[in-house]
């Protein structure tokens, strides 16, 4: 009886550590959608700003940027997917982002709530494994 309770217990704390590496891995995920999350608002913040006379910086590559005080207002390439560019006017490229903001808002809670689950069964494991060394 003993060492199967021995071997019960090791069982759960191998599931334990399994389930705690996913939760590393889904809270770097987290902080990754939370990041794309802010970039796609400072974006958008950048696109309604543009206006006369603002200086901007153009990246040029390799961590070089060009300054420049001209810029086409009217239309802007926004990037569709796997490399892929169409030009839109800025409350078509401001939609567009949005429409992304919204899909990573959808795509946190998802990964949230799987967190919760998965501290919830580590509780619940954590409960398991006390109960086994008081036997």
């Amino acid at each position: 009886m003993k060492m199967t309770n021995k071997r019960g217990k090791e069982q759960l704390v191998s599931l334990y550590y399994l389930l705690q590496t996913r939760l590393t891995e889904l809270t770097k995920a987290r902080e990754l959608l939370y990041t794309q999350l802010a970039e796609i608002q400072k974006t958008i913040e950048s696109i309604k700003g543009i206006g006369e006379g603002n200086e901007f910086l153009i990246p040029l590559g390799s961590g070089v940027l060009a300054f420049s005080d001209s810029l086409r207002k009217d239309k802007f390439l926004v990037e569709i997917g796997s490399d892929i560019f169409v030009e839109r006017t800025p409350e078509e490229g401001v939609k567009i982002l949005e429409k992304r903001s919204e899909k990573i808002k959808e795509n946190i809670k998802e990964v949230e709530k799987e967190l919760i689950q998965t501290q919830t069964q580590m509780e619940a494991l954590v409960k398991e494994i006390e109960k086994l060394e008081k036997v």
